[in-house]
């Protein structure tokens, strides 16, 4: 996970590293975190950096796409189903100039274990630059909401809802859009965008996402993943 901020000064995370068919290399985040308040591709993107205590804004490379809308979820529970996805990636052309602490956060982003789908019932975590790691688990994996975004009202359904497995605690809070999500197996299975009125985090599906975008995340640094 890497906090970040578009050119309006949205704020919101990367939760994945990624390359595309021609070996370029991105980062996977939520298309209203890199897009909204009117930026564009072609936008620059920031790393919000607070290794020295203050915080500073480091210049990561440019939004290249997105999309916000239904994807085809596949198989979740035996039934084939659309999925809503906001998803989007910026490119990493600025990453030989980030300081240290930045290019380590980027190798530590490799997935463990590639990627796979999230089960209902099963264990998922995620780490947050403002709640940190959390620890939860999945209610739905078919969860269908109608949040508000800058353009209105939108169906979502396909959606993965996971509870926090502390009282006092929530699973995610606002500003953690874009974060990853791993199943107990360190699978990627989603990455996070909302939280409804009972103060459960909503993801959209990882596989989904990726397809949608035409990239694969990496598994060890420097070498593509696979999805399972």
């Amino acid at each position: 996970m890497l906090p970040i901020v578009n050119a309006r000064g949205v704020p919101g995370c990367a939760g994945a590293l990624a390359r595309g068919a021609d070996g370029a290399r991105y980062l996977v985040s939520c298309y209203h975190v890199l897009y909204g308040h009117g930026a564009t591709s072609g936008d620059p993107v920031f790393a919000m950096d607070e290794s020295t205590g203050r915080r500073r804004y480091v210049e990561l490379g440019c939004t290249v796409r997105g999309f916000i809308g239904h994807v085809d979820g596949g198989n979740v529970d035996g039934q084939t189903h659309a999925s809503f996805v906001d998803c989007a990636i910026v490119t990493l052309d600025k990453a030989t100039e980030l300081p240290p602490v930045l290019r380590d956060t980027l190798h530590a982003m490799a997935c463990p274990d590639g990627v796979g789908h999230a089960e209902r019932g099963s264990r998922a975590f995620k780490d947050g630059w403002i709640s940190g790691r959390t620890e939860g688990v999945v209610v739905d994996t078919a969860h269908y909401e109608r949040p508000f975004f800058e353009d209105g009202q939108r169906d979502s359904p396909g959606q993965i809802l996971i509870q926090s497995l502390e009282d006092e605690r929530a699973f995610s809070v606002a500003g953690e859009s874009g974060s990853a999500v791993f199943d107990e197996r360190r699978r990627l299975v989603g990455f996070l965008w909302a939280c409804n009125a009972a103060g459960e985090s909503i993801a959209f599906p990882a596989q989904a996402a990726l397809r949608q975008l035409g990239v694969t995340v990496e598994s060890t640094y420097g070498r593509g993943g696979d999805e399972r």
